[in-house]
C-alpha cells in the first residue's frame, strides 16, 4: 500500500485520510501538508486512520505539534480521531 494522505470536505468538515505507513520518515511531509489544511479551516476536522498499517509516536507528536488548530471551538478539546 502507497503511503498517502488525502483530504476532502464532506457535509462541511475537513476530513484527511491516512494509507499506509507513517513514522518518522514521512511524517514530516504530513506535518507540512497539514499546517496548510489546518491554517485555511475554521471548522471541525475529523482524521481517518483506518487505512494505515503502522503509525509510530511520530505522527501523536506532530498532531501534539500542531494542538492550537485542533482545539474544539465549541468544548475547547482536542478531536483527533476517526
Amino acid at each position: 500500500m502507497e503511503n498517502k494522505m488525502e483530504h476532502e470536505i464532506e457535509n462541511g468538515q475537513l476530513i484527511i485520510s491516512f494509507y499506509g505507513e507513517i513514522d518518522g520518515y514521512n511524517v514530516a511531509y504530513y506535518r507540512n501538508k497539514l499546517n496548510v489544511l489546518l491554517a485555511i479551516n475554521d471548522d471541525d476536522v475529523i482524521f481517518d486512520f483506518k487505512h494505515t498499517t503502522f503509525i509510530d509516536l511520530s505522527l501523536y507528536f506532530s498532531l501534539i505539534f500542531l494542538s492550537p488548530y485542533l482545539k474544539s471551538p465549541r468544548t475547547g478539546c482536542p478531536s483527533i480521531a476517526r
